[in-house]
């Protein structure tokens, strides 16, 4: 199956905020002295942006050197820690205070890096459009470390370069939600087999399953079908009471009724036939976020000659997932800005 599916998920366009406790404990006058020795700034050099002496400076100084941030011999030679401190406050000077741009996807309240992603007021989403609901509560947003966000920050700061993968542990997160805009994000899943979480995001799709079992009959029979029944019973207490054509039909009967049902497996989404339901994984609806809409389809049976086919069964309450998926949230042109 090569399918392609657009579903709009409601969003908040966010920030993810870096922060370090190492850092929190740390005025902004202290910071600066740290980023500009770890810059191979001098007393003098400093003192030119501050202008509060350089006998204040050198106070700052020592009292880096006696929490062994900067060597005690030499104070323009960072220590392994005050190489961590400089590390984070020249990481977050980087980002300044805007952070890593994001969106929170508000059905299961999942942090997404906002990588040019296109938005879509309500008012302009397709006819018929899938359409998933809010979910999360917002009060949830409050906490730090919010679902992912640790996440996203950590893979972000660590592939831009921004922040070495051996200091990453000592940041937390908070979100900065931007604007409480009505705006959805198209998320397009371009292909799907089997069973498998939708790339990108953590969200559990179910595509609709139909299965339907049905009887094969002989047409030939069909002119005797009031009268089958009766004709084989006679059969059976007494063959010499038919003819040979009435012999006949009942071995044709007989052959009908040992007839194996077969089974259709139906995407009710697509409306397409599953060849590979073997080795597909069904659940209940109720185990997936989100299962795609569905109506039972009517199938027709063409070029089979001398037999029809009565459907005898359906079941459509189970569902399977998307695999081998290839999927992300719909671009714009636009230039990135952290």
């Amino acid at each position: 199956m090569t399918k392609k599916i657009e579903i709009y998920i409601p969003v908040y366009k966010a920030h993810v905020l870096c922060h370090s406790e190492l850092l929190d404990s740390l005025g902004d006058f202290t910071k600066f002295i740290l980023w500009s020795i770890g810059h191979k700034k001098t007393i003098s050099q400093i003192n030119q942006v501050v202008k509060l002496g350089d006998e204040i400076i050198k106070d700052e100084i020592k009292d880096l050197q006696r929490y062994g941030i900067l060597d005690k011999n030499d104070y323009s030679h960072l220590t392994e820690l005050g190489l961590e401190y400089f590390s984070l406050i020249e990481c977050f000077e980087n980002l300044k205070n805007n952070g890593i741009r994001c969106i929170i996807e508000l059905f299961k309240g999942q942090v997404v890096p906002d990588k040019n992603i296109a938005f879509y007021d309500k008012s302009n989403l397709p006819e018929n459009a899938l359409v998933l609901e809010q979910r999360v509560s917002e009060i949830f947003m409050l906490n730090n470390n919010y679902e992912n966000s640790f996440d996203v920050a950590k893979r972000e700061l660590t592939q831009s370069g921004l922040l070495s993968s051996k200091y990453i542990d000592k940041i937390y997160t908070s979100m900065k939600i931007d604007k409480k805009e009505n705006i959805y994000a198209k998320y397009i899943i371009y292909s799907y087999e089997g069973d498998m979480y939708a790339e990108h995001v953590d969200l559990h799709i179910g595509i609709p399953m139909g299965i339907y079992t049905y009887k094969k009959y002989y047409t030939c029979l069909d002119q005797y079908r009031t009268v089958l029944f009766t004709l084989k019973k006679l059969r059976d207490y007494d063959i010499q009471m038919l003819s040979e054509k009435a012999l006949d039909i009942v071995d044709a009967y007989s052959e009908e009724c040992n007839e194996s049902k077969f089974i259709v497996h139906m995407d009710l989404y697509s409306k397409t036939p599953v060849s590979n339901a073997d080795k597909i994984i069904l659940r209940p609806k109720n185990a997936f976020d989100y299962v795609l809409p569905s109506e039972k389809i009517r199938i027709s049976f063409e070029n089979v000659k001398d037999m029809r086919f009565e459907e005898e069964a359906y079941n459509s309450l189970y569902a399977f997932g998307i695999a081998n998926c290839s999927g992300d949230f719909e671009k714009t042109e636009e230039s990135v800005n952290t």
